[in-house]
């Protein structure tokens, strides 16, 4: 078999214009679109990894600012909860000392009015007294009422110690002191009981009239006093009446 050179020439000619063509037609564009889409894969790419680390900054950043966010909220919150806390306390306090002034002044005020009416009362009855006892006196004012002051003296006397009882012996001088001048009768039993109970003289008594007597007898020496006097009565009875004004009011302020 042989072979036809001029056909295997044009042969491969013809192959290398086949290819050449191809190269230059086909396989070249080809390569050239394959590297231009791997080109712009490769930037997309990029710039998807550009856009994630920027998305991840971003997130880190959002991430800080809400971390920061809630620390300051946080913060605040604390500080608006002692406040509030602090406002509270301070509004507690000022509500009780305003009650506490109040209720001071309430006292105050009812301890004014009890102070009124108790000296109001003990005024009238002091008055009141006073005047029955001074008319008592005048009606009454005889030998045997001075005889009862007298015996009321003496029992005193006698509940004495040994030493008391001593200090009215034997004076220089005896102050008998009533309120109302007295008369010989009366004197006369005064000055009995001066000599037989406390061993004195007639010459040794001096009358004195004070008002400070209301209905009664004081009988001193020497600093040493024996009385009975109808106003010490008086004066606990007008104590027993303030002491009921006292538990009346603390009544009410309870209430």
């Amino acid at each position: 078999m042989s072979i036809d050179l001029v056909t295997f020439v044009a042969q491969l000619v013809n192959l290398a214009i086949l290819i050449f063509l191809l190269y230059k037609l086909l396989y070249k564009p080809l390569l050239n679109a394959i590297d231009t889409r791997e080109q712009r894969i490769s930037n997309a790419v990029k710039k998807a990894s550009d856009d994630m680390k920027k998305a991840e900054e971003k997130i880190k950043e959002l991430e800080k600012k809400k971390a920061d966010f809630e620390a300051e909220r946080s913060e605040m919150l604390n500080k608006t909860y002692n406040e509030v806390a602090d406002l509270r306390v301070q509004l507690e306090k000022n509500v009780r000392d305003e009650i506490n002034q109040k209720r001071e002044l309430f006292l105050n005020e009812l301890e004014k009015e009890r102070q009124i009416v108790s000296n109001e009362l003990q005024t009238m009855f002091v008055d009141n007294f006073v005047a029955f006892s001074q008319k008592a006196m005048l009606d009454l004012a005889n030998t045997d009422l001075e005889s009862q002051i007298i015996s009321n003296l003496d029992r005193k006397f006698e509940v004495l110690s040994e030493d008391e009882r001593q200090k009215f012996f034997g004076k220089s001088e005896y102050i008998v002191t009533t309120k109302y001048s007295l008369n010989v009768n009366v004197k006369n039993v005064i000055e009995h009981f001066i000599v037989k109970k406390l061993q004195g003289t007639q010459g040794t008594i001096q009358y004195i009239q004070s008002d400070d007597i209301l209905c009664g007898m004081s009988i001193s020496s020497n600093g040493n006093e024996l009385s009975w006097n109808l106003k010490e009565y008086l004066l606990s009875f007008s104590q027993a009446i303030s002491e009921a004004l006292k538990s009346i009011s603390a009544r009410r302020v309870q209430n």
